[in-house]
This record gives structure tokens, sequence and C-alpha cells, in this order.
């Protein structure tokens, strides 16, 4: 304690060396505290459920289609009767959407319809309310409702008496009996949970074997059991299912997987890096408050020789000078607390809509402890070494009266040379980091995804199942909607498609050609629905033959398009217009479904991007809206000018067709495109941003090295002037110092990046991890940051008067 009250006292008489040493670490514990508390919510923190390191999901997997494949309903249903000595529950649920009527309009809810035991698998309690009874989980029984926290409070403004109250959806009436807790935020699969028995006109179509869509299954592993064996156990019974069913079920296996794995895995790596870099701040601003403390350290070298002549150990004096380093880390905590207050909500606002769990991102009694961990050990990394070099007191130069050793000697210089390197070499390690994610951002900015976004407007329709429950109800209720679209000024074209490029949706069918196929191969492709208005209005001209026409419209159609990636897979060496194409209808629920449209290639239109800019082309292959409608459509408008003025125009138009189709979300292509790329311009923003931090803490740091160099040679330099050194020769001395330290912490840091950018290797698109571009171009700017920190203080030592320093001397 008297260590520490006299630390208080010592630094109150520097008011300008506590403050910047203080601002210095509150800037990096700030912004390390604040991205920890991302990482902490998004990966460290448990699911809010029961034991859920025991939870799962389980998909199909298949050589050629992928690992991550929905069930059909009655493979899980085997997969659950056999595999009851690995799960103690196994479930399954599919995604639907519902219409919800109200006064506002409609509004489509995301239901999740979940068959029995979803609740008590996850082990969690209602907010409000309960969950299912067994005979309202069973077929036939009362429509009931779970509603999603979020949900509740957003749109019922939390009303505890919304639970008994009936919900008027266009499907039919749900009565709500319960509200999910606030932590029941993954699996986020619907708006509203209702019993798997509910889902509308498509449970025959559920009974299919080979019904592959939309179906997620969740499981809870029995205790000692672990993936890798139920995968196991899950594998022997697919063998099986491929022996009694080879027709639908050759080569289908299954894959289990951690469900926190699953629901964070995709950020991880991505949250990791962030972390990492917000470390190499910190490091770089201890790094700035060690060499102010060797500053302060040599300006007190007589005092601290008095102690040691008084007979003070070294430890004591050491001991002092650390109380003083934890007096200022502990002050720069406080303040970084406050500072990652306010970052982490700044980090919220930012998120990319797809994190994971961001509702739980908080400053919670955990990352209190991580603030006041990091506070102490940085206390120990800037504190330690200007300690234990301040405390090596030469008794007889530092007594001396009016001595200036005290303090120079080589030791002391390249440890603060070499501080300064390792700030240089931090800080370029971040700079090629930053530089590369934005080098690929630019790159994935001008990737072209097939058509042009700038004059398009989106809205997806939901027409209610039960009054549009036929195709022709539908095919009239779009030409009403295209009708009535396109007679707004400034609308040029308005088609229609079951799934829209970059909406992320899509499902597969069957393709089958007259070319021959290995044995066993199974050819695919997405399967699009769309008008003759579509490709137009989109701005896809078609590369060889034509897109459809109004004679191409009728329930019989037999007219193809295919995109380029279909061309060249069957067709690489002849025309793809005129060859035959068979393709499977894949409307769920209609007497159509899976039914083989016999079809003949009129025209190829260029690959357009389906989820995500930086996949590869998928194949797609588009028949006539009318050959099978969907319920669910995305509704295109071409506009003549800025087509965001579109909007209130379209919803009012489409409500006055219809006032049960919901049309809350209207946006347009271009922001649907930004929001793609939400989640890599967030982690090129926050990098670019720690490597910004830290060119800026380096150039202090070599700033300081060289003001203090600058001090301690004045003698020198006013000898040099003295005997002819000309104003450059004194320039280039200084100058030349800094550059030299530079030099070496950009060789350091060239080697360090080298070997650290390899985790940046799934993040980056377009660039290697070894770009040239990004090194030269980080090590450059360092450099001339770092010339130009050194040129202040060569200036001053250009000014120095000879005559001056001579007769002080």
């Amino acid at each position: 304690m008297s260590d520490l009250r006299f630390a208080l006292r010592s630094l109150r008489t520097t008011p300008g060396f506590t403050l910047a040493a203080v601002l210095a670490l509150a800037l990096g514990i700030g912004a390390t505290t604040a991205v920890f508390s991302v990482v902490n919510g998004v990966l460290l923190r448990p699911l809010g459920y029961a034991n859920p390191d025991r939870l799962v999901m389980v998909y199909a997997t298949h050589p050629e289609q992928g690992p991550f494949y929905p069930p059909s309903i009655p493979d899980f249903e085997d997969w659950r009767a056999g595999s009851r000595d690995a799960f103690e529950e196994l479930v399954v649920m599919r995604g639907d959407a519902l219409l919800l009527r109200g006064k506002e309009g409609a509004q489509t809810l995301l239901a999740a319809h979940v068959s029995e035991g979803f609740f008590p698998m996850l082990g969690t309690r209602p907010a409000l309310g309960r969950w299912f009874t067994a005979d309202e989980e069973r077929p036939g029984g009362p429509r009931v409702a779970v509603l999603k926290h979020g949900v509740w409070r957003s749109r019922f403004g939390g009303d505890p008496s919304v639970v008994g109250r009936t919900l008027d959806f266009a499907e039919g009436a749900y009565t709500v009996v319960g509200v999910m807790p606030p932590e029941f935020t993954a699996p986020e699969w619907g708006d509203i949970y209702v019993p798997l028995h509910t889902l509308p006109k498509a449970r025959d179509a559920l009974t299919k074997r080979d019904f592959r869509v939309d179906h997620v299954v969740i499981g809870r592993l029995r205790p000692g059991v672990t993936v890798q064996q139920a995968t196991a156990r899950l594998d022997a019974v697919s063998r099986g299912l491929q022996r009694a069913y080879p027709a639908e079920n050759a080569g289908w296996s299954a894959q289990a997987y951690s469900l926190r794995e699953q629901t964070v895995g995709s950020v991880r790596q991505s949250l990791l890096v962030l972390f990492g870099a917000v470390g190499v701040v910190l490091l770089i601003a201890c790094a700035d408050v060690a060499n102010l403390l060797l500053v302060r350290a040599t300006g007190r070298a007589r005092e601290l020789a008095v102690r040691a002549a008084l007979g003070a150990s070294r430890w004591r004096v050491a001991r002092q000078l650390l109380a003083e380093s934890l007096v200022i880390a502990v002050a720069g905590g406080a303040l970084g607390l406050l500072l990652a207050l306010w970052g982490v909500d700044l980090l919220k606002s930012g998120a990319p809509a797809g994190l994971p769990r961001v509702d739980e991102v908080g400053v919670d009694g955990g990352v209190l402890a991580f603030t006041a961990a990091v506070a102490l050990l940085t206390a120990l990394v800037f504190g330690v070494a200007p300690a234990l070099q301040a405390s090596r007191v030469q008794l007889a130069d530092a007594m001396r009266e009016g001595s200036k050793g005290a303090g120079r000697g080589a030791a002391q210089q390249r440890l603060r040379g070499g501080i300064v390197v390792t700030q240089i070499a931090l800080a370029l390690v971040l700079m090629v980091g930053a530089g590369l994610l934005m080098r690929s951002f630019s790159r994935l900015r001008d990737v072209n995804p097939g058509f042009d976004p700038a004059p398009l407007l989106t809205l997806r329709v939901e027409a209610p199942s039960r009054r549009y429950d036929t195709p022709e109800k539908l095919l009239a209720l779009y030409r009403r909607l295209s009708d009535d679209v396109a007679a707004i000024p400034g609308v040029a074209r308005v088609g229609f498609v079951n799934h829209l490029p970059l909406s992320g949706t899509s499902v597969v069918t069957p393709v089958e050609t007259d070319q021959k196929q290995a044995p066993g191969e199974q050819n695919w492709a997405l399967f699009r629905v769309a008008d003759e208005h579509y490709f137009p209005a989109l701005g896809r001209a078609p590369l060889e033959g034509r897109t459809f026409t109004a004679a191409d419209m009728f329930a019989g159609s037999t007219a193809v398009v295919v995109n380029e990636t279909v061309a060249r897979r069957y067709w690489p060496n002849a025309s793809a217009v005129g060859q035959r194409i068979t393709v499977y209808r894949q409307v769920v629920g209609r007497p159509t479904y899976n039914q083989p449209v016999a079809g003949q290639v009129v025209g190829v239109v260029p690959n357009a991007t389906v989820r995500d800019l930086t996949e590869e082309p998928q194949p797609e292959v588009y028949v006539p809206l009318p050959v099978d409608p969907w319920r669910s459509a995305f509704l295109t408008v071409r506009a003549t000018r800025d087509p965001a003025e579109l909007t209130a125009a379209v919803r009012r138009a489409v409500m006055a067709v219809d006032a049960d189709i919901p049309v809350a979300k209207i946006e347009t292509v271009s922001s649907l495109m930004a929001t793609g790329l939400a989640g890599r311009r967030f982690n090129t923003t926050l990098l670019a941003a720690f490597a910004g931090a830290a060119l800026l803490l380096a150039a202090i740091g070599i700033y300081g090295v060289m003001a203090y160099a600058v001090e301690q040679r004045t003698h020198e330099i006013g000898v040099r002037t003295a005997l002819g050194a000309q104003r450059a020769d004194v320039l280039r001395l200084i100058v030349g110092s800094g550059a030299r330290l530079a030099a070496v912490g950009v060789a350091v840091g060239v080697a360090a990046a080298a070997a650290s950018t390899r985790v940046l290797e799934s993040m980056v698109y377009g660039v290697g991890v070894r770009d040239v571009g990004a090194f030269v171009g980080g090590a450059l700017l360092l450099v001339a940051v770092a010339l130009a920190a050194c040129l202040l203080p060569a200036r001053r030592a250009t000014r120095v008067d000879p005559m001056t320093v001579l007769r002080s001397e």
C-alpha cells in the first residue's frame, strides 16, 4: 500500500506522461474488451440449453450431392428407430411461411413445424405459458403455437396476455400456448413453432423417401456417446436403407455434427482473427507505454540512485516502479472498460445480419474478469523491462552533479530500439492483413453477378394457400400483380421467378439428357420457374438461342432455358439449343410433384450468383411458370429511375390486389448484394481500423524514440554543427537512425506476416495470402509514416545552437 500511495503521488507530478500512458492503454484494452465481448457471446458462452454439448445436428450426405443435405421424413423415422442406443431423442423440423393477418396488413412469419419431443429434448423452460402437450403433437391435434421471444416483443409488444390468444393466419387459426425464453436464440429456425402435423398441404409429399428438402434434424446424445460414435450408428442404419430402398437411397448416408459447431462454426475463424488483431494493437500500446516508462526512468536516475544509496535493494526499486505500472494499468483498464461499453454497442449495430447469437453479446461478469486480467497482464508486459532496466543504478554516475549519463548505456538504447522494431513488425502484420482483406473486398465488388442489379427492385410474394390452392388461381394472381405493378410510372419490366439470384434460396431437380453418364452418377441442377418477362427484367440476355416468350406460357410447354454451366457440362462440344433435357417438378403437396418435364433447350443464359459472390457457378434449369407454378415467388421490377423510389408504389399495388399478401420486405437488388457482402465488409473495416490504430501507435513509438535520441545527443549535434556539419547532414543523421529501425522492423514484419496471413486463406477472394501488392503497399506506407515520425525530431535537431550547447557544457 505504501508503494501504491507513493506511485499515485509520483504520477500526479507528471500529468502529461500519465495521461499519455493511460490513454494508450485505454485504447488497447477498450478495443480488446469490446472484441472479446463478441467472441465470448458468440463462441464461448454455452448455448442456452441443458447439457448443450450433447446436442447435435444430423444431415444426410452423398458423395456427389454434398455433405449437408436434409433427410427425407421416412429416412428420419428410420434413423430414430435404429439409433436409440446412441440418442436419447431425435427430432425433425421443417420451415414454412405462415401469413399472419393484422390491421397493418399481412406479415410473413417463418414457422418451424417440429416433431414430438422437440422442446423437452432442448431442456429449456418457456418464458411464458407452456410447451406442447402430447395430444397437441399427435396428428389431428389442435393447432397451437409457441412464439419466439423476439417476435413476442416486436410483434406483440411483450404483452403477457398473448398466451391463450388465437392468431388469425391465412392458413388457419393457431392458439398461442407459450413464449420462448430470450436465451433461446439458437437454433434460429423460426419466428413461431408449431406441431409438425399442422404443416399445410405437404404431408403427402413428406411421406416420399426421396423428398430431401428443408428438413432439419436435431438430436441429444446419450451420456458418454461421442459424435463419432453416433455417426457410426447412423451409418449402419443408412447402409440398411441403401439395401432396402436402392432406387431412393443409393449412396445416401448420415453425419452428426455438434450443434455449437453448426451454430457458430461459420464465423469462428473470422472472430478469432479479429480478436488476435486487436490483441496485437494492445501489445503495441504496451510497447508505447514501456518506452514512456524508460524515458521517465532516465529522468529519475538521481532519485533512484539516492534510494539505492540509502539502502534500497534492486528488487525494492523495481517494485516501486512496478507499482506505478500497476496504477497506470488499472486506470487504463477502467477507462478502457468505458470505451468497451460504447464499442460493444457499435459492434452490435454494425454486425452483419448472419452473425449468430449477436443478441447475447454484452459486458457481463466474464467480460469484467477478462478486462481485469488484461489490465494486470499489461502492467507486467509494459512494466517489467523498464523496471529491471531502471533498477540497475550506477551510483557514481548518477550522483555526479550535472551528470546526464545515467541510463544512456547501450543496453537501454538497444531495449528501446528493440521495442520500436517490435511495434513496427506487429503493425506491418496487421497492415498486410488489412490490405489483403481490402483487396479481396474490392475484387468481390467487381464480380459480375450475371445481371445488372442497379435498376432492380424485388419483393417475395407469398400467396395464401387456402385462397390460391390451384395452379390456375396462382397464375391469375401473378398476372394481376404483373399488370398492376407494370402500370406504375417508372417501371419498365415486371417478371416472376421462384428463386431469385443472391436470395440464397433454391431447390434441386434431377437432370436427364441424351448424353451418356457413368454408372451411379447423378446429374442435378437448381430448378427454376420463370415467366416471359423475368429474363428481360433482370437484364440476362441469352448467350445462345432465346429466352421464354408469351407463346411458351402454358402448362404443357416443353421450352427449357439453361445456364452456361449446364450447357458446358452436358454439351461441351455442341450447341445446347435444340438438345433434349428432362427435369422434375418440385412443388410440394401437388399431385405433379416429382413428375417429369421432358423439354427441349431453347436458349442459354449467363451464369448468375445463387448465394455468395465467391461461390462457383451452379447449374440452373428454367421451365415456364405455368409448368409448375409456385405459391412463393419473387416479383422482380426493372425501373427506369432509382428503384428505391418505387417501393411505396409497389407496396400499394400489391396490397390493392390482395391485402393478405405480405409486403413487409421490398428491397433493391443492390441492397441485397450489399447484405451479402456485409460480413466481409465488417471484417475488413474492423481489421483496417485495428491496422490504422497500430500504425498510429507505432508512429508515436518511433517519434518518442527519436525525440529522446535528439535530446540525449544534443551535445554531439552541437559539436558536429560547430565543426561544419550542415543542416542536411544533421537531418540524415537523425532520420537515418529512424530509417534503420524502420527497415529492421519491416524486415521482421514481412517474415511474420508471411507466416501469419495463412489464417486469412478462407477469408480472401481473388488474391493470394502472399499477395505482393499487400506486402509492398503495407511496407511502403509504414516506412513513410516512420520517416515522417522521425522528421519532427530531426528538424528540431537542426535548430540546435552549437554555442549555447558548448557554453552549457
